[in-house]
C-alpha cells in the first residue's frame, strides 16, 4: 500500500500502537477542536479544546468504561462507551464503520505519512472517506472502535464525511504522530478527585 514499511510486520497482533496523535475536527454544524489522543492498548485518553472550553475523556476498551474529568472542579463521572460517545468524543458525527470500500489509486499525507485513501458507502446516502497507513504498527482496539476497522488492519489517519450531494460536513485529520511509552497514570482518575453522580 502507500505507506507499508518493516514497523507494521513487526508488530504482533494485539500489540498496538502506543503513543500520542493531535489531530483536528471540524464540522458543519459547529465549531471546530483540537483533540490529543495519549493511546495505550486498550485505553485512550482524550483531550479534547473547543473554543475556550476543554475536557478530558478515559476510555477503556476492554471494560467498555469511560470517564471524564472535571479537572477544574477535582471531579469525575463515569459512563459505558455507548451511552457516553455523543457527549465525549469528537467522533459523533462519525458512526463506527469497517471500511469495505475499494481502495482508490489516490494517496495523501496526514501528518507527515504517506496513506491510501478509500471511499465507503454510508447507507442511506452518502459516504465516508478515509486514508489509513499500514506502516505504523498495528492500531489498537481502542483506536479502531474510536475510528472504524480497516479491513487490512491498516491506521486510519483521516476520515471525512459526506453527504448525498458530495458536501463534506465533518471531518477528522492527524497532524501529529509521536511513538512513546505512555505511563498508566494517564489512563487513571486522579487520586483525590470526587465522583459526581
Amino acid at each position: 500500500s502507500a505507506c507499508s514499511s518493516s514497523s507494521s510486520s513487526s508488530s504482533r497482533p494485539g500489540d498496538g500502537f502506543e503513543g500520542e496523535i493531535d489531530m483536528t475536527s471540524a464540522s458543519a454544524y459547529g465549531p471546530p477542536a483540537t483533540i490529543r489522543y495519549f493511546i495505550k492498548r486498550e485505553r485512550v485518553r482524550v483531550e479534547t479544546t473547543t473554543g475556550t472550553s476543554s475536557m478530558t475523556t478515559i476510555i477503556d476498551i476492554s471494560t467498555n468504561d469511560v470517564f471524564v474529568l472535571d479537572d477544574a472542579k477535582k471531579s469525575y463521572r463515569t459512563a459505558t462507551a455507548q451511552s457516553a460517545a455523543p457527549a465525549t468524543s469528537a467522533t459523533a458525527a462519525l458512526p463506527a464503520l469497517a471500511f469495505s470500500g475499494s481502495a482508490s489509486s489516490e494517496s495523501a499525507v496526514v501528518a507527515g505519512v504517506p496513506c491510501a485513501v478509500k471511499s465507503t458507502p454510508l447507507p442511506p446516502t452518502g459516504h465516508v472517506e478515509t486514508c489509513a497507513c499500514d506502516g505504523l504498527g498495528l492500531p489498537s482496539r481502542a483506536w479502531s472502535n474510536l475510528f472504524g476497522a480497516d479491513p487490512s488492519g491498516a491506521f486510519v489517519l483521516r476520515r471525512e464525511l459526506f453527504d448525498a450531494s458530495g458536501k463534506r460536513v465533518s471531518w477528522m485529520e492527524a497532524n501529529r504522530i509521536e511513538h512513546a511509552k505512555e505511563p498508566a497514570t494517564l489512563f487513571e482518575v486522579p487520586a483525590g478527585y470526587m465522583l459526581v453522580k
